[in-house]
């Protein structure tokens, strides 16, 4: 479907959101939409850092970008994506809710659970380090720590919007 949408729009898209989709899908956004500037591949677990590398080099003009749910993505290609799309204003990072496994039990394939990054202080280093113009952030049931939201507060001076509802592991930071 998303590559037909790109084919029948000639490469013209700005904005696609979708979920559960396929790195072949993702390629072909990569490789047509240089123009595109919101991309939303929500719950997308076949979704790679192959394929991610492809977006931050073929898609610049970038202003929001939602890959919650996506276990897949390290935090080299969310690197990667702050240096090659410097107008990103919003990222979407959230995460399932490791507190009530109920709601994702018979849903979510464990092996998809299992996946997530354990060490998300890496991915806000990268924030930090190739982000400074975010202005909306969502980090939803991250496992950052104090530490890592250090980085981000620190370095992102445009914030008017984070998120870090269900977060772990931050203790006496404010």
């Amino acid at each position: 479907m998303v590559r037909a949408v790109v084919e029948w729009s000639s490469g013209d898209v700005r904005e696609i959101r979708v979920r559960h989709c396929s790195d072949r899908a993702i390629e072909a956004v990569a490789e047509r939409c240089p123009n595109l500037q919101v991309l939303s591949i929500k719950s997308s677990m076949n979704v790679t850092d192959n394929v991610m590398r492809k977006v931050a080099l073929g898609c610049p003009m970038l202003v929001e970008l939602n890959i919650s749910y996506c276990y897949e993505i390290s935090c080299e290609s969310i690197a990667l994506i702050g240096r090659s799309c410097p107008n990103l204003k919003i990222l979407k990072r959230n995460f399932m809710n490791w507190f009530v496994p109920s709601q994702h039990a018979g849903i979510v394939p464990n092996e998809y659970l299992s996946a997530c990054p354990q060490d998300q202080d890496s991915e806000a280093a990268a924030i930090a380090d190739t982000m400074p113009h975010l202005e909306h952030l969502e980090l939803r049931f991250s496992k950052l720590s104090s530490r890592g939201l250090g980085l981000i507060t620190g370095s992102c001076l445009r914030l008017e919007y984070l998120d870090l509802s269900g977060r772990a592991n931050l203790s006496g930071c404010l």
